[in-house]
């Protein structure tokens, strides 16, 4: 099964308070994630009990600086920060893709109250102010960014296929599958970005007919949209 090492940039998008970190973390990705909040702790001490932000342009400097580094060893590449928008990273993102990085975006799902609830919860210099939690909320809600969304962030996921349940790799790893369809019987194809391959055979169908159905580009991402189960 595909590991995490493809040439993949996940933007993680939500406002604070929307759990960015915390499914990081439980995903088992925390290896893989670059955090601007960590980056601002470590060029300055706290402003008016909350992150600094006087230092917004030597975090996002030392980002650029991190990802040239990190963009030559191929792997996974997650930056944990609000990103309603890309203009500060532009150049990063640039930078990525220049050397054959895919970018791809997770939209946190959630609510308003729940973030501001998430972050009273916080310590008092971690958190946001409740006017900075909306206004980043509502961009996050009502805009877009000019990547590819996905919308499963573990290393494994579950693919539903005629009623029977297949682990497969990271919904952003897969760059292809095919399911062909023999009488009384489903063989699933997979192929990763990686290289590496899947491969499900004899699951029980009803189907009399035989034929082949190839999903990649948009017709793979509603495919996987659609068949992803817990």
């Amino acid at each position: 099964m595909s590991k995490p090492d493809c040439k993949r940039l996940i933007l993680m998008r939500g406002a604070p308070g929307s759990g960015k970190s915390t499914l990081i973390k439980d995903s088992g990705l925390s290896n893989y994630a670059i955090s601007l909040d960590e980056l601002r702790r470590l060029l300055a001490a706290e402003e008016n009990g909350q992150l600094p932000t006087s230092v917004n342009k030597e975090t996002y400097a030392l980002l650029h600086s991190i990802l040239k580094t990190r963009v030559r060893k191929g792997r996974l590449i997650i930056l944990d920060a609000v990103n309603a928008s890309i203009d500060h990273i532009k150049d990063s993102l640039d930078l990525a893709e220049q050397v054959g990085y895919r970018v791809v975006y997770y939209q946190m799902p959630t609510s308003l109250e729940n973030c501001l609830e998430n972050n009273l919860r916080r310590s008092i210099y971690s958190r946001a102010s409740e006017e900075k939690i909306r206004r980043f909320h509502n961009i996050v809600e009502t805009t877009h960014l000019p990547y590819e969304r996905i919308y499963r962030l573990e290393q494994t996921m579950k693919l539903k296929v005629n009623g029977h349940i297949l682990e497969v790799g990271p919904e952003y790893s897969i760059s292809m599958i095919r399911i062909d369809h023999i009488k009384g019987c489903i063989t699933v194809f997979i192929l990763y970005e990686d290289g590496e391959e899947d491969l499900f055979e004899n699951i029980p169908s009803d189907d009399e007919y035989p034929c082949s159905e190839t999903y990649v580009g948009d017709s793979l991402q509603r495919l996987l949209k659609e068949s992803c189960c817990e």
